[in-house]
């Protein structure tokens, strides 16, 4: 996951815990509550992840032909710079992917006013414009992700086998490359 993607649904499943057990003039049923639960779970899964990575983040330092890759303060490892490779997204995915979440969120928005107007059930509106808003949001981040950020592919190795993707503002790769200090 990158960027704001697991902030943006982790609070998009806390949001719907929270309005599966709002009683509607009395007690949730006990269905409402497991689901409930159920989506409190994934959404505190999604932020204690989230949490955890902001905690744990790299940091990579070019140090002459070499890239010192940092953790907590501590030297992880180092790897030629040659190693890391700058990595383009596929745009037809991006697309594919935008395209429903686009068409998503525009009609669960839609339907959500829609659905105020004939003063239906308050709790469902929220629903269905808090999840539209995250299919947009959702959207916009991978959108920034795609267009306004670099994504670099780090070799693997031990822990690291399958490697590491970090994204990173392009003004800041640049300045790594040429050595400019940023």
């Amino acid at each position: 996951m990158f960027g704001a993607q697991g902030w943006i649904w982790g609070s998009s499943f806390l949001f719907m815990a929270v309005l599966f057990v709002q009683p509607d003039g009395g007690p949730a049923p006990a269905l409402a509550w497991e689901i409930s639960g159920v989506f409190a779970l994934v959404g505190s899964a999604f932020l204690s992840f989230e949490l955890w990575r902001k905690r744990v983040r790299l940091h990579l330092v070019l140090e002459r032909d070499l890239v010192a890759i940092y953790r907590r303060g501590h030297r992880v490892r180092t790897i030629p710079l040659k190693a890391v490779k700058e990595e383009r997204g596929d745009f037809l995915l991006l697309l594919k992917i935008g395209v429903a979440l686009g068409t998503i969120g525009i009609g669960l928005l839609t339907l959500g006013i829609l659905s105020g107007r004939d003063h239906g059930n308050p709790l469902g509106e929220l629903a269905l414009l808090g999840l539209g808003t995250a299919c947009l949001t959702s959207l916009g981040a991978a959108l920034r992700a795609k267009f306004f950020r670099t994504c670099l592919r780090l070799p693997g190795q031990g822990a690291w086998s399958a490697g590491k993707a970090v994204l990173v503002d392009p003004s800041r790769w640049k300045a790594l490359v040429m050595g400019i200090p940023g």
